[in-house]
C-alpha cells in the first residue's frame, strides 16, 4: 500500500510541472549579444470562435507577449498592422496590444503542438510595457478580443485559463 501511495504522490507531482508555466529559453545570443527569455505557451482560449495562445518574451530591456491565434471556422484570415488585441481584465481594465505588421495566416501557424498544425492560424509577437505586464499580473484577464480584416472575434477566458495567463506574466517579470 505505501509503495501505491508514493507512486500516485510522484505521479501527481510530475503532472503539475507537467503542465506548469516555465522559462522555455534563457541565454544570452552568441551573435547579437541580446539576452533572450522565453516563457511556455499557454492557452487562453479554445472554443468554436477561435483559439488562442499566449506566451512571453524579453528581448533585453523589451517586453512582448507572443500570441498564436486559429479561427474556429477555419480558412484564411488576416490581422492588419497597428490593429489591436484586447484584453479585459477583471478589475474592467482594458490593456490594448497592437500587431506590429500586417499578418496573413498560413497553415500551422497559430498550433502550439500537432494539434491545429494543419490549419489556417498567425503568430504574432507584439511589443507590451513593463507597466501593462503589471496591469495583467495584478488581476486576471477575463475576456479577450482580436480584431481581423473581418471585424472582430471575442470570447470570456475562464478562470483557470486566467490564472496560467498571470502565472506566466509574473514570471517575466522576475526577470
Amino acid at each position: 500500500m505505501k509503495k501505491y501511495t508514493q507512486l500516485a504522490l510522484l505521479l501527481i507531482l510530475f503532472s503539475t510541472n507537467l503542465f506548469a508555466q516555465k522559462i522555455k529559453q534563457r541565454e544570452i545570443d552568441e551573435f547579437t549579444k541580446n539576452k533572450v527569455v522565453r516563457t511556455s505557451w499557454e492557452t487562453i482560449n479554445s472554443d468554436l470562435k477561435f483559439t488562442c495562445s499566449i506566451r512571453g518574451t524579453i528581448i533585453n530591456d523589451s517586453y512582448y507577449l507572443d500570441f498564436k491565434i486559429m479561427m474556429g471556422m477555419g480558412g484564411v484570415f488576416a490581422i492588419p498592422d497597428g490593429e489591436s488585441i484586447m484584453l479585459l481584465l477583471e478589475n474592467e481594465e482594458v490593456i490594448k496590444i497592437h500587431n506590429p505588421e500586417h499578418t496573413i495566416s498560413s497553415v500551422g501557424e497559430g498550433a502550439t503542438g500537432m494539434m491545429g498544425s494543419g490549419s489556417d492560424g498567425v503568430f504574432l509577437s507584439c511589443k507590451v510595457a513593463h507597466e501593462q505586464l503589471k496591469s495583467i499580473s495584478a488581476s486576471n484577464i477575463s475576456k479577450v478580443r482580436i480584431y481581423t480584416t473581418d471585424g472582430y472575434v471575442e470570447s470570456d477566458i475562464n478562470k483557470r485559463k486566467a490564472k496560467k495567463a498571470k502565472k506566466l506574466v509574473e514570471l517575466l517579470l522576475k526577470e
